[in-house]
């Protein structure tokens, strides 16, 4: 039950993250499902982003060589 649970909530926080991603300029790159990992574009160069993330404490997403994002 426990493990159900705990994968119920990444699955939807992970959809959640992908809207707010996408209302902030983010556009997902694939339209299919995904469970708890997804792609990004980013409209400025990742490092662009990731840094100030990382200044105020967050975990940005992993820069893919296509300039996308992999959250």
């Amino acid at each position: 039950q426990g493990l159900r649970q705990a994968a119920e909530l990444c699955c939807s926080k992970a959809h959640y993250l992908q809207g707010k991603l996408a209302e902030a300029g983010l556009a997902p790159v694939y339209s299919g499902e995904f469970f708890h990992e997804f792609v990004t574009r980013c409209p400025v160069e990742p490092e662009k982003l990731l840094r100030p993330l990382a200044e105020k404490g967050y975990l940005g997403g992993l820069p893919l060589p296509d300039g996308g994002l992999l959250w």
